[in-house]
């Protein structure tokens, strides 16, 4: 994987943790408001540390948000907070600006925009985020990043710009966009999306595909191998415990912490008490005969007493991003099962044969 890949990836999962730990979506649930996430968490374009959300109410009570907001307002790690009150103009808003502190001490931006619900920006947002992640191709998403990378902390320049200019415009470089942005006042863009089949010009063509919301509604945190290699026994105890075959699973983990390859990547669901509730990998081949199909989820497993509980869904979901930030454009699996994986997107395309002279049935699903 490019390191601005990893790099990205990296802040989009730390961003996870960060609305985990602060219960961010579940303190505005509890308030009878929808949270959507927008901008570049939704999109998977994330470089700088800022999460965009917005929340929809019946109504714009500030007192009443205040009061279902107490225990986010009173953590010490909030450095800074800032409320603009909208709610008598065009927009019908209320925004609450923060500056949260993470535990390896890095500042974050939580930029929560409350809008009313039935308005006119009802759903503005989000429909555009869709667009730019449907339309987004691997060499497309290169390039934003290496154009979000290239920007200093003092550019005010907004996502919006990045995307038009690449996805439309194919710019590739600094310069390149700098010259663009010329001609392409940030103003002019407010009503852009990506068009239909707008990749004239880039390779990769994208199929549609559904939305995603990433962050995980029970306690747990999905850890990658790759980026935490000193839990490589715990992951080679684990599968191999519920899976069988310790050599087979030391021998291929213990190479995928040290190899260039992308493939195979590996994870665990942890609860807060530091109990495995599942994992699953993400593998070239699944031991099936359709060795042109790449990758395979693999070892899907969640724990009894964790399960019906949305953990398998959020795992799957993990391995998604991963495999599409690699480039990959379908997750494939092969099982027995029948009704399972169909819930998560998957869709049945035919039958494979194992070199043990049995077959599975074989799915796949869009990223």
């Amino acid at each position: 994987m490019d390191d601005i890949l990893t790099e990205s990836l990296q802040i989009h999962r730390k961003a996870e943790m960060l609305l985990r730990d602060f219960r961010i979506v579940e303190l505005w649930e509890s308030m009878g408001a929808e949270v959507r996430f927008v901008g570049s968490f939704r999109s998977n374009l994330m470089m700088d540390k800022d999460i965009d959300l917005h929340v929809y109410t019946g109504e714009l009570d500030a007192a009443g948000t205040l009061a279902a907001l107490a225990p986010l307002f009173g953590d010490p790690r909030v450095q800074r907070s800032t409320f603009i009150d909208g709610a008598a103009t065009d927009e019908h808003c209320l925004e609450w600006h923060l500056a949260l502190k993470d535990d390896d001490g890095e500042t974050w931006t939580l930029d929560m925009i409350q809008i009313l619900a039935g308005s006119a920006l009802d759903g503005f947002f989000e429909e555009t985020a869709e667009a730019v992640r449907r339309a987004v191709t691997p060499e497309m998403r290169l390039a934003i990043l290496k154009l979000k990378k290239a920007a200093s902390a003092g550019n005010t320049i907004c996502g919006i710009e990045f995307y038009k200019a690449v996805i439309e415009d194919h710019v590739q470089t600094w310069e390149e966009f700098l010259n663009w942005r010329k001609s392409n006042p940030v103003g002019s863009l407010f009503y852009w999306r990506p068009k239909e089949n707008c990749h004239g010009g880039w390779s990769g063509a994208d199929e549609e595909r559904e939305p995603e919301y990433p962050v995980s509604r029970i306690p747990c945190e999905i850890f990658s191998l790759r980026e935490h290699p000193e839990m490589l026994e715990c992951f080679i105890g684990y599968f191999s415990s519920r899976w069988g075959r310790e050599v087979l699973y030391r021998d291929c983990m213990t190479a995928s912490v040290e190899t260039d390859s992308p493939l195979p990547q590996w994870f665990l669901a942890v609860s807060p008490e530091g109990e495995i509730a599942g994992g699953a990998g993400l593998i070239p081949n699944d031991f099936i005969s359709r060795m042109d199909l790449v990758p395979w989820l693999c070892a899907l497993h969640v724990e009894e007493s964790c399960r019906h509980r949305g953990l398998a869904g959020e795992i799957i979901q993990y391995a998604s991003a991963c495999a599409e930030f690699l480039g990959y454009r379908n997750l494939y699996c092969c099982t027995d099962h029948t009704g399972f994986y169909e819930r998560y997107g998957f869709e049945f395309i035919g039958t494979g044969y194992h070199p043990w002279d049995e077959t599975s049935r074989i799915y796949r699903r869009s990223l």
